[in-house]
């Protein structure tokens, strides 16, 4: 689309579009700097959880009129972070029965978390990027009608798609070097409902020289 036809724009998830960009390739990453620029350079609202004033610093300082916005709400999430893949693992066979989720960067690592559910009794499915959109929502309302009890989902639920059901606990596992840091976080926030937020992100091994 053409965007000399709009006069204002709204960009949400702003830090994860600034992500996107910058790993692309070199045919297409002047072009889309050159795109973002010309939206910066118009009116303009900035919305993401991660924004900060100095991210803005880079053209704030170029603009007349620049308003800054905070939200003041705290999430109040009890947050347990396991020190163990075991501990983690152990406490998603204690809460067997219970409505959970399950959130992993890597898609594989899903795959392998989902054979242990699978022993342990949960029912579950799971969603990747494999899966398609009306799946997706399918999927999401059987979770929230109770035909199953352990949704899994990979990446692909970073943003765009929320859980609103009632979740008793939601478990997150980031491996480390897949994705961002932001966007690991915009998945454990899928989970809009959950009463406790239980995550292990295993920390990359120094390379030795």
């Amino acid at each position: 689309f053409d965007l000399t036809s709009f006069n204002h724009f709204i960009i949400d998830e702003y830090m994860t579009l600034e992500s996107h960009i910058s790993e692309c390739s070199n045919n297409t990453l002047s072009k889309n700097m050159a795109k973002l620029q010309y939206i910066l350079d118009s009116n303009v609202i900035l919305v993401d959880a991660m924004l900060t004033k100095n991210c803005l610093d880079i053209f704030s300082n170029q603009r007349r009129y620049a308003h800054w916005y905070e939200n003041s709400v705290v999430d109040g999430t009890p947050l347990m972070q396991h020190k163990t893949f075991e501990s983690f693992l152990k406490e998603i066979s204690l809460a067997q029965g219970k409505r959970i989720s399950i959130s992993c960067t890597s898609k594989e690592k899903l795959k392998a978390l989902q054979e242990f559910v699978d022993k342990i009794g949960y029912t579950n499915r799971m969603i990747t990027g494999d899966t398609a959109l009306d799946e997706r929502y399918n999927i999401l309302k059987d979770y929230e009608a109770g035909k199953f009890n352990c949704l899994m989902y990979s990446p692909a639920l970073s943003v765009g798609i929320n859980i609103n059901s009632d979740v008793e606990k939601h478990f997150h596992y980031d491996p480390g070097g897949i994705i961002s840091p932001i966007q690991s976080i915009q998945m454990i926030r899928r989970a809009r409902k959950t009463k406790q937020i239980d995550c292990f992100v295993q920390r990359r091994k120094k390379i030795s020289s």
